[in-house]
């Protein structure tokens, strides 16, 4: 939500809110979540004025080119990418490794291939598939999403080499920024990533509006 300037300090962004607040609260309404910048005061004051409580926060981190040419290529793992011929398989590990129902898996396989600035990549060890990861582009920026380990895979070392993996290839293209999003209290997400130089450029909360079924999120 957004008031145009000359509107601003006239309480429409509040009365906004408490209209969606109300209609929330209406009989068979669904869950409804707030994403507000970690740095605003105001939403954070309007959000918990309805009553609403932060479940959830994501860091936004960045990795700039200087940092990004010190990433080496990982030898435990490379990166295939998913295509018609292999989008079935990425389906079932995007499945198993976010907990996501199969069919669910597939429809948003499809929608990323169809995506022209989004690309799925398998993660393949000696063992075999061990995960996948994701970038999108934003002209010469990258956002990397989706990375994920099989959980029999898991505290292997494969989560820190797809990382590196998909970072080597984005140092590969001469990329100027590349950005992740993490959960504030994934320690060793963070742990990791600061690691390779990843540093927080901003916070996301996000606020669940009282009335919401959390069972149905």
């Amino acid at each position: 939500a957004c008031v145009a300037p000359v509107f601003r300090r006239q309480g429409v962004y509040s009365a906004l809110y408490d209209s969606l607040r109300d209609e929330t609260l209406a009989p068979g309404s669904r869950p409804v979540l707030l994403v507000c910048s970690g740095n605003s005061a105001e939403g954070a004051r309007i959000a918990g004025s309805s009553g609403a409580s932060v479940t959830r926060s994501r860091y936004r981190m960045i990795l700039t080119s200087s940092c990004l040419e010190k990433i080496a290529a990982p030898d435990c793992v490379r990166l295939v990418p998913v295509t018609d011929e292999n989008a079935e398989e990425a389906s079932r590990v995007s499945a198993a490794i976010f907990n996501r129902a199969p069919v669910d898996a597939c429809c948003f396989m499809k929608a990323l291939l169809a995506d022209p600035v989004r690309e799925q990549f398998l993660v393949v060890a000696s063992r075999g598939t061990v995960g996948l990861v994701g970038v999108a582009s934003a002209g010469t920026d990258y956002c990397v999403h989706g990375l994920g380990v099989l959980p029999q895979f898991r505290t292997g070392g494969y989560g820190a080499g797809a990382l590196d993996a998909v970072l080597s290839v984005l140092k590969e293209r001469r990329v100027g920024l590349v950005a992740l999003d993490v959960d504030t209290n994934n320690a060793a997400a963070l742990s990791l990533l600061r690691s390779r130089g990843f540093a927080v450029a901003s916070r996301a909360d996000y606020w669940l509006l009282p009335g919401a079924r959390k069972d149905s999120q």
